[in-house]
């Protein structure tokens, strides 16, 4: 179907995307990492794909819960620059936090999520897109991809600083 509203939201959501690439370019030293830019390239590549078309919507807006857990990552880079220790009180919960709310909204639901993409592979409306399958299944590969190996990464720095603050409390 085509949704007008949904077209709006990846609309906002590439806006940001594009932005974030201008920051990550304008502090190149700082900012650079070849997973945000895999991340952001996909993500603008399948939401300009809803845009243009009007197809997909419910799989981009269904994507686009996953970023219900990036304020805890917000905040985590906030906690940092104000200098509050990897052990510190804020960083730890705040870290906890981030790594459940990343389980939960963007690893929990990769199964249901890739069993709605199966159910409808070989439907008359799929295959009526033509090549716009291909945006759906990729760019969601890609950034299911990317979620794992940052979640992985998380969970290790969770760990670290649990087992960091364990034995600083001996």
């Amino acid at each position: 179907c085509n949704s007008p509203i949904s077209r709006i939201i990846c609309g906002i959501c590439v806006g940001y995307m594009i932005f974030d690439f201008y920051i990550m370019l304008k502090n190149y030293k700082q900012l650079w990492d070849w997973f945000f830019v895999f991340h952001h390239s996909a993500t603008i590549y399948a939401y300009l794909a809803v845009m243009s078309y009007g197809v997909l919507p419910f799989f981009a807006i269904y994507r686009l819960l996953a970023e219900i857990s990036t304020p805890f990552v917000d905040l985590r880079w906030f906690i940092d620059t104000l200098g509050y220790p990897k052990t510190s009180l804020q960083n730890m919960v705040n870290g906890v936090l981030m790594t459940l709310s990343f389980l939960i909204v963007r690893i929990l639901v990769m199964p249901h999520f890739w069993y709605i993409v199966y159910s409808v592979i070989g439907t008359e409306d799929f295959n009526r897109i033509g090549h716009i399958r291909l945006v759906l299944v990729l760019s969601c590969f890609i950034l299911d991809t990317i979620n794992i190996f940052w979640f992985l990464k998380m969970c290790r720095g969770v760990k670290k600083v649990i087992t960091l603050k364990l034995d600083a409390n001996k």
